[in-house]
């Protein structure tokens, strides 16, 4: 239903105000400034009066793939929508201003009171009065918020570009160490020298000398020779060995 009726209050609005045809490129009169400011009013009263899901169904019934195309409807439902939010609710709006431009166009300019802050409401015609050529919604800034918003634009700004002329300067100079990591790894390369393994010998476990350990082979014989009941003729001595003394202990 709002739908119909944006689109009746867009057709109503060109109807009254064509009537001004040919004299629309006359000097402004206040009969024509007051109609015209009303007009504009009222098509922007019922823009900001839609519903999230209504203005989101304007937006896609005068987009260009909707059912009735209309570019300036689309863009003045477009510029609502992203101002909205930071406006807030509407409150009311002070009389419209009705002017022309440099083209012969007539402007409607509307100071219109949300409830987080004002807005600048303005509308377009062309200078026969037969079409709308422009909607917008613009917020009003303080002179502190603007200050504030361009200081941190500049702020951003400077960031980034010392940012990224710290990376230049970083790439650069790591230009100079590429030379000398080259010519370390090509002298590494020519001075590698894969050792060959020497063949390993086997080392052949040498027979202990018992000449100088007489009494010890004697004492050893004769025990041997008790133990076996004969005589110590036959028994002969070629090693001796040392073991543990674990056996000896559990024996």
């Amino acid at each position: 239903m709002k739908k119909i009726v944006i689109v009746l209050s867009t057709i109503f609005c060109m109807f009254v105000l064509g009537a001004c045809g040919e004299e629309a490129v006359q000097p402004l009169t206040d009969e024509t400034a007051v109609s015209m400011g009303q007009e504009g009013q009222t098509l922007m009263e019922q823009i900001v009066a839609l519903s999230d899901q209504e203005l989101a169904t304007q937006i896609e019934y005068f987009s260009e793939n909707g059912d009735a195309p209309n570019t300036v409807l689309y863009n003045g439902l477009s510029s609502w929508n992203s101002s909205r939010g930071e406006l807030g609710a509407y409150v009311s709006t002070q009389t419209p201003v009705v002017t022309r431009n440099e083209n012969g166009a007539y402007v409607i300019t509307m100071s219109a009171q949300f409830e987080n802050r004002q807005a600048v409401v303005t509308m377009t015609t062309d200078k026969n009065v037969t079409t709308w050529e422009s909607i917008t919604f613009e917020a009003n800034y303080s002179l502190g918020e603007k200050l504030q918003k361009a200081a941190m634009n500049t702020l951003m700004g400077m960031v980034t570009v010392f940012v990224v002329l710290i990376i230049i300067i970083g790439c650069i100079s790591c230009f100079s160490f590429i030379p000398k990591i080259e010519a370390k790894f090509r002298k590494k390369s020519e001075e590698i020298d894969i050792p060959i393994p020497e063949p390993v010998v086997p080392v052949e476990p040498e027979e202990e000398n018992l000449t100088d350990d007489l009494e010890l082979v004697a004492v050893i014989t004769a025990a041997i020779a008790a133990a076996e009941e004969t005589s110590t003729d036959g028994l002969v001595v070629r090693s001796i060995r040392r073991v543990g003394t674990s056996k000896w202990k559990r024996a």
